[in-house]
């Protein structure tokens, strides 16, 4: 049986508060922050949390919400984590990079997400695309921990939206033209 980890963030929601547009992308960001607090977690349950709180607008009762994920065992320790590429922001990674120990094979880097989000989308290169659909088998990091997994990523952290490499045969990052799907 596979082990889990349990993660509850409480917030309280009061009539009313949620009436504006304003108020309602204030209360996403404080979502977001509190998502952004906890390691790793996977961009759908972000998502999730975030539509959750927003559909209690009426609702006096704080929510708690809770989310029971699967136990990730990561290589590297956080003692072993060196400050590499510190400043840069969050990122997207698949478990191929972080779980599974595999170099960087494709990045990408489009407008952030947030103000948080670097903008950065790592990949190891050999993910189907079902291995990719699925939320478990992608996190939220901070660049400075794909770049510990990875530190030939670093030369490249300062390229603009729009960026893309790939590693090459011989090991090296070369940029490649790159539309995401539905932008070509």
């Amino acid at each position: 049986m596979a082990r889990s980890t349990t993660h509850s963030l409480k917030c309280s929601v009061f009539p009313g508060t949620l009436t504006s547009r304003r108020s309602r992308q204030n209360f996403t960001r404080t979502i977001s922050g509190m998502i952004a607090r906890i390691a790793a977690v996977p961009v759908a349950f972000a998502l999730m949390l975030q539509t959750e709180c927003i559909r209690l607008p009426n609702s006096a009762t704080p929510c708690r919400l809770t989310v029971v994920m699967p136990r990730k065992t990561f290589p590297l320790t956080h003692e072993q984590i060196q400050p590499l590429a510190n400043g840069h922001g969050s990122c997207l990674a698949t478990d191929r990079i972080v779980i599974d120990g595999e170099n960087v094979g494709f990045c990408y880097r489009e407008t952030p997400a947030s103000e948080h989000d670097s903008g950065w989308r790592f990949f190891a290169g050999d993910e189907s695309q079902e291995y990719v659909e699925n939320p478990m088998n992608i996190g939220l990091y901070d660049v400075n921990t794909v770049a510990n997994y990875d530190p030939q990523i670093i030369p490249f952290l300062a390229s603009p939206e729009g960026s893309a490499f790939e590693r090459s045969s011989s090991g090296a990052f070369v940029a490649v033209s790159f539309a995401r799907p539905g932008e070509a």
